[in-house]
């Protein structure tokens, strides 16, 4: 569409790499639409020019800070929809305050990432990938038999499903569907009650409307076997999992991230993984991404270990933010971005999205 007043919407899509961004048929009005493929995430400047003019911005990754946000830098800016679910890169109360709506999409990857975090849970407690890389570096004949790698640090032989006891924290759509994956597994499945909650009982609490039964913080991290983290993040989540959660784990434990960065610690989980305090963990979440050997602890220590020829294999699991990655979460993504930016132009914005 071609400019013809100023009483046309201007959108500005800034992260069309993730994924297209649909036609709005039925928006409510007339619009321009300007679609990068990537803005830059440390060039403040670029990113500012781009989304100046702009009334609604469609971001997914890309942090939208206070200055950012400005009535100076971007005076007309009404709207912002994220085609994702975390909500964390954007100053969500400076939006509050200026009256700028936010929208995201927080079940369209519900699936995948359950998914995800069940592949990663199998990944590691079988150390898929340590064993891949000793086959591989020939250590199979050398040492006649790799079955080492797959014992603990008490030479426990690794557990079957049965015989895992799940714990999750983070009790959202995510967190839901690892439950039921889990239990048509067959493991025994127990939910976390909130860090902060009162209640110091050493025994599973009273079931949840749904039936699920809730444990305290604290027993979860000393029972389970399995403990997956699906919490957001925000600033009374960061270090949910540090060193003294970390020490209170079972050694026979198991530790999957599919949350965000800065929820479990990176520093502490790595100390406890080279001391075999737990049994191994898998992250799909960095501090800083997109992470690198130069900005993330976890990947340095990995790469220092793959230069040395020989040895048990640190037990992690990394994957690079892809747990949400499918064709179903796409197709969420496309439809709910269209869906938000429609209503938003009739003004009837859809609830369950409606983040500010």
């Amino acid at each position: 569409m071609s400019v013809t007043g100023s009483s046309r919407i201007k959108i500005v899509a800034l992260e069309a790499q993730f994924g297209p961004i649909p036609e709005f048929d039925g928006f409510n009005g007339e619009y321009d639409i300007t679609i990068y493929d990537q803005t830059p995430r440390d060039d403040v400047k670029v990113l500012n020019e781009r989304i100046r003019d702009a009334d609604i911005a469609i971001i997914t990754t890309m942090p939208l800070a206070a200055a950012t946000l400005s009535a100076e830098v971007t005076p007309r800016l009404r709207a912002i929809m994220i085609m994702a679910a975390g909500t964390d890169h954007v100053d969500l109360e400076y939006c509050r305050n200026r009256g700028i709506r936010v929208l995201n999409s927080p079940r369209a990857n519900t699936t995948t990432v359950a998914e995800h975090a069940i592949a990663l849970y199998f990944a590691t407690r079988r150390c898929i990938v340590q064993t891949h890389i000793r086959t591989v570096d020939d250590q199979w004949p050398k040492k006649r038999t790799l079955l080492s790698s797959l014992r603990d640090r008490d030479n426990n032989l690794p557990l079957g499903v049965k015989d895992e006891v799940v714990g999750i924290i983070g009790y959202g759509g995510v967190g839901k569907h690892i439950a039921k994956l889990c239990l048509a597994l067959g493991m025994t499945v127990l939910i976390a009650d909130r860090k902060t909650s009162s209640t110091q009982q050493t025994t599973p609490s009273a079931s949840g409307s749904d039936g699920m039964s809730r444990s305290s913080f604290a027993d979860i991290l000393a029972k389970c076997t399995v403990i997956f983290v699906a919490i957001p993040r925000l600033p009374t989540t960061l270090d949910t999992i540090s060193e003294a959660e970390l020490a209170q784990m079972n050694s026979r434990a198991v530790l999957i991230n599919v949350s965000r960065g800065g929820i479990v610690n990176e520093n502490d989980l790595l100390s406890a993984l080279r001391t075999r305090q737990i049994a191994g963990a898998a992250t799909d979440v960095f501090v800083t991404e997109p992470a690198s050997t130069e900005n993330s602890v976890l990947l340095k220590a990995l790469a220092d270990e793959s230069a040395r020829e020989d040895g048990e294999k640190l037990p992690l699991v990394v994957t690079p933010h892809t747990a949400w990655y499918s064709e179903v979460t796409m197709e969420n993504l496309v439809q709910d971005v269209k869906d938000n930016v429609i209503g938003w132009s009739r003004g009837v914005l859809p609830p369950e999205n409606l983040i500010v």
